[in-house]
């Protein structure tokens, strides 16, 4: 009598686990906004915190890639020709437990893809020195951006803000210094052991090269870029040690103030250097 209570019980549980699965799995109904309705709402969103709190109620719930398509087809029919992204890392963990930013690289990639297929130009804003930043971490933003193709790059180092994680960081590890610095393109106030100030000045001038090179690693197949990665891996960090960055920076120096960083337009729907023929 008792196996035969123990064999009912068994079979009602199991009974429950298969319904939970079944219910788990089924196809899930999605509702699909009317984008026209969404397109008539974007007229009006930067005017009313209404329309733009509507149209967050419509996308709610809605898959990742649907949202992305939609927002995409708004930004270009609103005349959108330039989305400035600010990319700063490459390296997932740099991005999440340093800069408290949670978005994957994947995300990242499919919103630099669907802007290409839109035809809107792209811009990635990218930092290196964070805290805790080796090298090779600064070398999988230069892959990423390699990866996503942005029209223009703006490459700065690293400042630690007050009330930001990333300065809590920097603060609790003594990586600050009294250093001043006019710019964010001339010099690092942090002081790591695991890259130099001179390394990240030669990183920051050969960050469009570096990202020329590792573009040509992905136009080859499968294992042969593989290869290529690792190759132009190894030709990087050799060019980047201590020794060469040191002497880089001699030569450079006198220039390090001119040096503040490019500031960009978009003239004639083409995206430029301000200042510049």
């Amino acid at each position: 009598m008792e196996t035969f209570v123990y064999v009912i019980f068994a079979i009602v549980v199991l009974a429950l686990l298969a319904v939970i699965v079944v219910l788990a799995l089924r196809p899930r109904k999605i509702k699909i906004p009317d984008i026209e309705g969404l397109e008539q709402k974007l007229l009006f969103a930067l005017a009313s915190q209404t329309s733009v709190k509507e149209i967050q109620d419509m996308l709610r719930g809605l898959p990742h890639d649907l949202v992305q398509s939609i927002t995409g087809s708004l930004s270009k029919w609103a005349g959108c020709s330039l989305i400035r992204f600010g990319l700063e890392s490459g390296n997932d963990h740099m991005r999440r437990k340093v800069l408290d930013r949670h978005v994957s690289t994947g995300r990242i990639i499919d919103a630099f893809a669907l802007c290409d297929e839109m035809g809107i130009k792209t811009l990635s804003y990218n930092m290196i020195g964070l805290p805790y930043e080796k090298r090779p971490q600064i070398l999988d933003t230069i892959k990423l951006n390699a990866r996503v193709k942005p029209k223009v790059m703006h490459v700065s180092i690293f400042y630690p803000y007050p009330g930001t994680r990333a300065y809590e960081i920097c603060r609790k590890e003594g990586f600050l210094t009294d250093k001043h610095i006019d710019t964010y393109y001339e010099d690092t106030v942090l002081s790591q052991k695991d890259v130099s100030a001179e390394q990240l000045k030669v990183l920051r001038r050969r960050f469009e090269l570096f990202v020329r090179l590792y573009s040509w690693r992905y136009r080859l197949p499968g294992f042969l870029g593989k290869i290529a990665e690792k190759i132009i891996d190894m030709g990087i960090l050799a060019a980047t040690s201590q020794q060469v960055a040191r002497a880089f920076d001699r030569k450079l120096r006198p220039r390090a103030k001119k040096d503040a960083g490019p500031c960009y337009t978009i003239e004639e729907g083409e995206v430029r250097v301000w200042g510049e023929e």
